[in-house]
């Protein structure tokens, strides 16, 4: 072979390289490159849109979608405007904590969905009488949910063996909702259908606020639930622990429809 055909041999192969180089590149981009700096636009130039952002995996890893920012939760120190350790009966001081819990930024997100109504039943207390106090703020689009949680420190001599201290004897859960405006979602009306259907009986009136409520069976134990509404604001309270007496749940009762008719 001459000189001048060698050549034009190792000229012909490494196009045919070049080729498959740039070719394998070419693939290799996202949706949307022409291999520059950017998609070009119908005159050829390059355009300074950014591209669609796409998933790709990495060494065989699976691509994992941010997290939703469904609610934002923390400790709330307001304490003064929400009724506290007076809900314990005076033979069980108790020590109260505040969390405030509002919609994150994804609230709205068909991934953050969260919908009581679907899964109601009346042998499931956390649809409607001691609901998780995050569902109920995704069902209903609240505003914010205030959570005032109550333990008690009291001790009483066991009544297994009538020596050693018995068991903490109250707690309870109070959730405030602030409802958006006009109840929109019905919050209101579902609360008071559940109630009303697994409870059945009529509203009673505590210091001028209607209440329902209830005695429901938890994997904790009895729970004596109640709701309360004041204008846009939907309480919800639950009573556990050791079986409070009538007085007491009489008590708390009281206490809870007070503080509602103040902020009125």
């Amino acid at each position: 072979m001459g000189q001048r055909s060698l050549a034009a041999a190792v000229t012909r192969w490494a196009g045919v390289v070049v080729a498959a180089l740039l070719s394998a590149c070419t693939a290799a981009m996202p949706p949307g490159l022409d291999g520059r700096t950017g998609p070009s636009g119908p005159d050829g130039a390059l355009s300074s849109a950014t591209p669609t952002p796409v998933l790709t995996t990495i060494d065989g890893m699976t691509p994992v979608p941010e997290a939703l920012d469904c609610v934002a939760e923390h400790l709330d120190g307001r304490r003064s405007d929400l009724p506290g350790p007076e809900l314990f009966p005076p033979a069980y001081p108790g020590e109260v904590s505040v969390r405030l819990v509002l919609p994150g930024r994804d609230s709205s997100d068909a991934g953050c969905g969260a919908d009581l109504t679907q899964r109601f039943s009346c042998r499931d207390a956390t649809s409607w009488a001691v609901p998780d106090p995050t569902e109920l703020l995704l069902t209903f689009a609240a505003r914010q949910v205030r959570v005032l949680e109550g333990t008690s420190a009291a001790r009483t001599q066991s009544t297994e063996d009538g020596l050693g201290p018995g068991p903490a004897k109250r707690s309870f859960t109070y959730a405030e909702y602030a409802l958006a405006d006009g109840d929109p979602w019905g919050a209101e009306a579902f609360e008071q259908r559940a109630f009303q259907t697994c409870a059945p009986g009529p509203a009673t009136v505590v210091d001028g606020v209607a209440i329902r409520t209830a005695m429901v069976g938890t994997t904790t134990g009895f729970v004596d639930a109640a709701v309360l509404v004041s204008g846009d604001r939907l309480v919800m309270v639950a009573l556990s622990g050791s079986r409070w007496s009538a007085d007491e749940r009489d008590r708390a009762w009281h206490v809870v429809a007070q503080h509602l008719r103040q902020e009125a």
